[in-house]
Order: C-alpha cells, then sequence, then structure tokens
C-alpha cells in the first residue's frame, strides 16, 4: 500500500516536474534546482519514503514500493504526465517508476545510479545501512561524505546542512534504502520503458560510473547521455546550476 508523502510544490502552472532525492536526505537538497527550475515549470519535490516528513512505517526494501508512493503522489497532484528526475537512489526510484508506470510520464531524468548492482557489490552496499544500524549514524558519517563530495567542495554550506540531515536520520530508515539499493535489478526490464530516459552522469561521481549511466542510456527504447563535467556524486547540490540547466534542456526538449 502506497504511503502518502510530503512534497513541497513550487513554481508555475508550467509542465511539472517532480524531484526524488539520494538516499538518507530530503526534499531541501533539491532547493538551488527548484530555484531555477520553477521560474518557468511547477516543481514538486518529494520526502522519499522514511525521509524527511514522510511515513517512517512500513518500511521496505522493495524498489517498486518507493516507485508505487510517488506514482500515488503524482495521481493525488493530478501531475500526469510529468517529468521525474531522481538523483541515486531517486534515480532507481525514477527507473523503477518509468518501469512500472509509463502511463504517468512525459519522460524520466536519472543520475548517479546504476540500473543494477553486480552481485559481487551487494554485500558491501548493505553493509553500509547495517553499519548505522549496528553503531549508528556517526559510523557513517565521514566516508558518505568523502564518496558524494569533492575535497573542494566539502566546506561548503551545503555539506554542513547534509552532515545536519544524515545524523538526524534514523538507522533502521538509513538502513531499509541500503537493502533496497542492495538489491536493485532493473537491467532486466529496461526495454519495458516507454517513455525517454535521460541520463545526466557526474564525471567524478565514485557510486557510479559512465558505464552505468551508458547502459541504461542504451538499454531503453529511447535514452540520451550527458556528462557535467567534474562532477561529484551528489551533482544536484555540488552542481546545481550546471544540472538545472540541462533539466530546462530536456524538459524543453520534450514540450517540442
Amino acid at each position: 500500500m502506497p504511503v502518502k508523502l510530503n512534497h513541497r510544490d513550487s513554481g508555475t502552472a508550467g509542465a511539472p516536474v517532480v524531484l526524488l532525492h539520494p538516499v538518507g536526505l530530503d526534499l531541501t537538497s533539491w532547493d538551488e534546482v527548484v530555484s531555477v527550475l520553477a521560474q518557468s515549470h511547477r516543481v514538486i519535490a518529494a520526502d522519499l519514503r522514511g525521509h524527511g516528513q514522510s511515513p517512517r512505517t512500513p518500511r521496505s526494501t522493495d524498489i517498486f514500493d518507493y516507485a508505487a508512493d510517488v506514482a500515488a503522489l503524482i495521481e493525488d497532484l493530478g501531475l500526469a504526465p510529468c517529468t521525474v528526475v531522481g538523483v541515486s537512489f531517486g534515480g532507481m526510484i525514477s527507473l523503477a517508476l518509468a518501469i512500472s508506470r509509463p502511463d504517468l510520464l512525459r519522460s524520466a531524468v536519472v543520475s548517479a545510479c546504476p540500473n543494477t548492482i553486480p552481485e559481487a557489490a551487494r554485500p558491501l552496499l548493505a553493509a553500509r545501512g547495517e553499519a548505522a544500524e549496528a553503531e549508528g549514524m556517526d559510523a557513517v558519517l565521514d566516508e558518505s561524505l568523502e564518496r558524494w563530495f569533492s575535497p573542494g567542495f566539502m566546506g561548503a554550506p551545503q555539506v554542513l546542512r547534509v552532515r545536519e540531515r544524515l545524523l538526524a536520520d534514523d538507522p533502521e530508515d538509513w538502513n531499509a534504502g541500503w537493502q533496497t539499493i542492495s538489491r536493485l535489478n532493473l537491467g532486466p526490464r529496461l526495454g519495458e520503458v516507454a517513455v525517454p530516459v535521460h541520463c545526466i552522469h557526474a564525471e567524478e561521481d565514485k557510486g557510479a560510473s559512465i558505464d552505468a549511466l551508458r547502459s541504461t542510456a542504451e538499454g531503453v527504447p529511447v535514452g540520451t547521455l550527458e556528462i557535467i563535467a567534474g562532477a561529484s556524486h551528489m551533482v544536484h547540490i555540488e552542481c546545481a546550476a550546471e544540472f538545472a540547466a540541462l533539466l530546462k534542456a530536456h524538459l524543453a526538449e520534450q514540450a517540442v
């Protein structure tokens, strides 16, 4: 049963865009992107299940449960057809939504995420969640930030806000997200995607390689790929202006 997601609705009456954040964060991670997109589009930033102010239970480790929550939000707000945009965990959910409910979408934009986790990597990713549940969020904080942001950006106020967000997270919710990620296996279903999928690769991403994004772009019937030079995993935070510009260009293409 889908849960009712907390969300923030901004902008004009233009074509709607739904934004989905990475694991452990919340809708505020999109603030700088929203400030640009809301000038020309209706922008809905959502807190995923177990994140921000959305319900914490029931917890799930099924990516399609998270996608069903977003589908319910789109239907409740009458947004279809819309573009869904996701980074990292949010990108995985966006791709799952494009597989399960293409009728709700105009297109999907995914960044900083694979479509499938290799078998050898599954235990490592699951362990990231388990470590927090066993030892608290402090146990995963520094390693996460170092993986997510470039060294030169570590002193930025945006990183401080992410640090505070992670420390406030419930370790059980963090673990649920990482167990879901560790089970990701959408590759065999990419051919079912009936909407365009635009992939944005962050050049210096330590979490998702160019090959991972290329696999999605080439695996769906209609896929494209762009690269943001020098960008880290949290590309929508560290390179918000560049990310927003690519989104605006994609949305303009879809409007034609």
